[in-house]
């Protein structure tokens, strides 16, 4: 099965086997900066994890709530998971989620707003699957 990463709110870093369309040097050094930084952030979860196979993806619940959230975004979450009468399983999701963002910034903590760009992804893909 291939891995629908935008839909997981993940950065796909480029391979240079697959088929492009014209490119500027702009978007080279664009494309070289993204992947740079999904190295670093898989990296990052790599040690975490203490496992070069596990992503933050496939964390377990129990593993989630050690995932560096701070108290102020955690209020944030609760906040709008209460208003969007949001599921365990969502909410779960949107942590996943935020600590990959808090990964790609290299930060060791997720911030509030790690937890709203999270969100945003959230209401995105729900507006999409309404279509």
């Amino acid at each position: 099965a291939r891995t629908n990463w935008s839909a997981c709110g993940m950065l796909r870093p480029t391979d240079s086997t697959m088929p492009s369309g014209p490119s500027s040097k702009k978007n080279d050094t664009e494309d070289s900066k993204r992947n740079s930084r999904v190295i670093l952030a898989r990296k990052a979860q790599f040690v975490r994890h203490k496992s070069t196979e596990k992503l933050n993806a496939s964390m377990t619940n129990e593993e989630v709530k050690y995932c560096g959230i701070i108290p102020e975004a955690t209020s944030l979450l609760n906040s709008a998971a209460s208003k969007l009468d949001m599921s365990a399983r969502a909410y779960i999701r949107i942590m996943k989620v935020a600590r990959t963002i808090a990964d790609l910034e290299e930060s060791t903590v997720v911030n509030t707003n790690h937890v709203s760009e999270a969100l945003q992804y959230r209401e995105l893909r729900m507006t999409s699957n309404n279509l």
